[in-house]
């Protein structure tokens, strides 16, 4: 049986699949996870990848796509599949944050840190309405997460912060069990063949 390939945007990403796949699919070792640079920008970066897709397919392997819904998760499923028709490819895909709502990793990030974590979060918000009322710009999700992981340890420049490095099985700092993942969890062990 040929592996599962997974597809994600970037190094946060494949962390973070990887991490899950540990924690609930510990016992399959028959995928891979590769990186498609350039996708969030430009969907069309799978026509680079579509011989990678049909060769995988080819020998039975399924192809799964894990990317940002971004801000529109319906006009973007539309646009993978027109994509996937147009050069005779296929593959699941899964839109993050939950395959249903627009947003992106760092949108299914601040719903899963742990819950005792969650004044970092407010401390933060604050933050964001002071810049606002002094009519600063605001900084978004992927500060927002940084933040929160800088907060955790004591020297900023700390390895664990890095997207290639986070440590998302530890407990103290995210929740994998919580039930914001279910569709995200449910999409991978219904296409990886245990």
């Amino acid at each position: 049986m040929a592996k599962a390939r997974i597809y994600v945007e970037g190094k946060a990403d494949k962390q973070f699949i990887q991490s899950l796949l540990q924690k609930y699919i510990s016992h399959v070792t028959d995928f891979d996870i590769d990186i498609l640079s350039g996708i969030d920008k430009d969907l069309n970066v799978l026509g680079k990848r579509a011989p990678d897709f049909q060769a995988h397919s080819d020998v039975g392997g399924i192809n799964l796509l894990i990317i940002d819904a971004n801000g529109n998760c319906e006009a973007r499923k539309g646009e993978l599949d027109r994509i996937a028709n147009d050069l005779g490819i296929s593959f699941e895909s899964f839109l993050l944050p939950n395959n249903s709502d627009n947003g992106n990793l760092e949108t299914l990030l601040c719903e899963i840190i742990n819950e005792a974590k969650q004044p970092i979060f407010d401390c933060f918000e604050s933050y964001r309405a002071c810049l606002k009322s002094g009519g600063y710009y605001t900084p978004g999700l992927k500060s927002k997460v940084f933040a929160y992981l800088e907060t955790l340890y004591e020297d900023e420049s700390d390895k664990r912060i890095k997207y290639e490095s986070r440590d998302y099985l530890n407990k103290d700092h995210w929740n994998l069990d919580h039930l914001y993942l279910e569709p995200l969890k449910e999409f991978l062990v219904a296409n990886i063949k245990l």
